[in-house]
């Protein structure tokens, strides 16, 4: 509940720094995941999921601009969904939901060049993010959360500590903007992130030995661990690729501004009229 009063904090902050320049928005669209279960790019596509986002935007100049943002993502991968021997063998799954704030820089490459307000706009945006995670999957009908079954053998002597379910991310993307009048405006954005996570998953380093995971954690964190009965400390998957994921979000924001001459700087510009000569 605190993570969800510091979002709308942060937005409403954001609104209270310009509001000559200030946009506020939301989005919907889809989401996906990048790592040890999907090698390949249709892999990653059938795991596709929804997303939501909330953001507020502010414009410092015609080509420039720094927005705080809200998303809510979804992320699947099925072993299944791949085309690799080894999948069908280890035959591991996993969902989760992830809450993400970032704040993000927004730079119009065109506009920046030519010092011309334009109604189209493509740009790129990069920054950094806060996420949390929860990878979960399911046994017998029932949801467990995969984190706290050790399916690694977290917790358990001679083991790693539980990793944390919170993580940050370097942000990356680009979109397209089109400005419908001077309150409205719509476009769609991808982004792509580099975690600081291997977890997200719920897999990065090696098999726990089927028995060990029945005993000291129960029946399903061994089926949901190490279902295939794979040789104790086989590796798992790859603990140096961390995880990746991503988005692709139709936007729709409306701008703030007081003043009909500061409502936006995408305002078409006027033509010059001379004198007729003779």
């Amino acid at each position: 509940m605190r993570y969800f009063s510091l979002v709308f904090f942060l937005l409403s902050m954001g609104l209270s720094l310009s509001s000559q320049t200030m946009d506020v928005g939301f989005g919907f669209g889809g989401s996906n995941y990048s790592g040890d279960l999907t090698p390949t790019t249709s892999s990653v596509l059938k795991g596709s999921s929804w997303t939501g986002l909330l953001q507020s935007r502010m414009s410092i100049s015609s080509s420039i601009s720094f927005k705080i943002q809200y998303q809510f993502l979804n992320v699947s991968a099925d072993d299944r969904d791949g085309n690799q021997s080894y999948q069908s063998f280890r035959d591991l799954r996993f969902r989760s939901s992830i809450h993400e704030l970032a704040l993000l820089g927004q730079l119009d490459p065109l506009v920046l060049l030519t010092k011309t307000a334009r109604r189209n706009q493509f740009y790129l945006t990069a920054g950094y993010g806060f996420f949390v995670f929860k990878p979960e999957a399911e046994f017998q009908g029932e949801t467990y959360s995969l984190r706290e079954l050790g399916t690694e053998g977290q917790g358990l002597k001679g083991y790693p500590d539980f990793y944390s379910l919170k993580s940050h991310a370097l942000i990356m993307g680009f979109g397209y903007r089109y400005i419908i009048s001077s309150k409205w405006s719509i476009g769609v954005e991808y982004l792509t992130r580099k975690t600081q996570t291997d977890y997200l998953d719920d897999l990065s380093t090696d098999y726990v030995d089927y028995d060990i995971l029945k005993e000291q954690r129960g029946i399903a964190a061994a089926e949901l661990g190490n279902k295939n009965r794979i040789q104790h400390k086989s590796q798992r998957a790859n603990p140096l690729d961390r995880d990746w994921y991503n988005s692709l979000a139709i936007l729709v924001a409306y701008n703030f501004s007081k003043e009909k001459e500061t409502l936006t700087p995408y305002k078409k510009r006027k033509k010059n009229v001379s004198c007729p000569k003779f």
